[in-house]
């Protein structure tokens, strides 16, 4: 559109500009610098337009440049001031051809280097996530019962000591975390909870480290029984649970039959095996609304693994996809939150220190990292304080005194549901 433009030379870049969208676009930019008068823009639009037809008014936009300016005004403006303003109807008149769609680009402080952005986060990241897309399954069960095995077949490695002994070989609550099928799977692998080795110190303290690692709370807990084997402690498995987590986890709560082998070996079915059991095993199968699964332990594990994560996900569907949660839950969670913000924080301020500088990908990427570092490192933290403040004054009144905010709700309310274990 320029005046000295001769008419085969506009041709030729005409051609050339429809050869170039021959693929289609995103977008259309009229740039417009501030505080100029409106020259030949409007023309272009139409041009625009009678070039790649009227459709392409839907992908028109106008990008003011040079907003700097507005700033330095005697009185600084926003740029919608600035468009109302009755001295630049023009300006206006362009964006309401661009159907209101306009932005201000602000020359001085979004500085280009090599096409990369000053290491600031971006509005949109500054939040800490919801762990929404993680399963996270709390395994349950008696030493020997098989929950080490099953663990490692959730995760798909060998990363749990596993022994059909019966010496306890999960003497510390542990978690990992794996992607299977897309999904992010968290198995956190408890102690023999009813392990006559473990004091009950030794049971009060891993348990703070299962609701810790399982926060915001788990989508299920798995009850693992061995077949053949149903003891006195199992059969009050329920109620224990009922006594410590309260009512509402017989909801999230499955059971999980381990070596089903030894039935294959007697030619029985689980069916027939049901039906033979314990009255009650019967009964507890059925408060945990008949969610069974068996697990043969001397079968390729991936074909089990996903039958039963389609069995846990079904029982996800029937509570509306929400993972379980009370009061010793929600508590955790909000001061593991209060204090991952305290950590990226310190993060994101030596990081701008630093005055590194990123693309827009590479920043995300690093974002996240420093989101999951970060509340690792915040989970690790209120754990200690947990098990210092519990194990240290845990007769007296002196842990309610020492803690504040939410970790003296998170004692107390650790307190009121360990007191079961006694």
């Amino acid at each position: 559109m320029h005046p000295d433009l001769s008419e085969e030379k506009l041709e030729e870049l005409k051609a050339q500009l429809v050869s170039q969208c021959s693929a289609g676009l995103s977008a259309v930019l009229l740039t417009v610098p501030l505080e100029q008068p409106v020259q030949n823009e409007e023309e272009i639009l139409d041009y625009i337009k009678d070039l790649l037809g009227p459709e392409v008014q839907k992908y028109m936009m106008v990008l003011f440049t040079r907003g700097d300016e507005l700033d330095d005004l005697d009185e600084p403006l926003t740029i919608d001031e600035y468009l109302k303003s009755k001295d630049h109807a023009d300006l206006q008149q362009l964006v309401t051809k661009c159907g209101e769609k306009f932005h201000c680009f602000n020359n001085k402080k979004q500085v280009e280097v090599s096409g990369k952005s000053p290491a600031k986060s971006p509005e949109d990241l500054q939040q800490i996530p919801e762990r929404k897309d993680q399963i996270r399954l709390v395994l349950l069960g008696k030493t020997g019962c098989g929950k080490s095995a099953t663990a490692s077949t959730i995760v798909g490695r060998q990363v749990f000591d596993s022994s059909a002994t019966s010496t306890s070989q999960t003497k510390q609550c542990q978690s990992e975390t794996t992607v299977r099928f897309g999904k992010e799977i968290s198995v956190i692998d408890t102690p023999g909870l009813y392990d006559t080795e473990l004091s009950k110190e030794e049971v009060q303290r891993e348990i703070v480290k299962c609701v810790t690692f399982a926060s915001p709370g788990p989508h299920a807990f798995i009850i693992i029984i061995r077949v053949g084997r149903f003891t006195e402690e199992e059969k009050n498995t329920v109620q224990y649970l009922k006594e410590v987590f309260g009512e509402r986890i017989l909801k999230y709560t499955m059971i999980l039959f381990t070596y089903k082998d030894q039935l294959e070996k007697k030619k029985m079915t689980t069916e027939q095996y049901l039906h033979k059991a314990d009255p009650a095993l019967k009964e507890l199968v059925q408060s945990c609304g008949n969610r069974f699964f068996f697990l043969d332990n001397e079968s390729a594990s991936f074909p089990q693994f996903k039958d039963l994560i389609s069995k846990i996900e079904m029982m996800m569907e029937e509570n509306g996809g929400t993972h379980f949660t009370n009061d010793m839950f929600d508590e955790t969670e909000k001061c593991i939150q209060n204090i991952t913000k305290q950590k990226l924080d310190e993060k994101l301020k030596l990081l701008e220190q630093q005055n590194k500088r990123f693309t827009k990908t590479e920043w995300k990427k690093t974002y996240w990292h420093l989101v999951e570092k970060s509340r690792q490192e915040a989970e690790q933290l209120f754990s200690d304080k947990n098990l210092h403040l519990l194990e240290g004054a845990s007769t007296t009144k002196e842990a309610e005194h020492k803690a504040t905010g939410f970790l003296r709700t998170v004692i107390l309310a650790f307190r009121e549901r360990m007191c079961v274990i006694q």
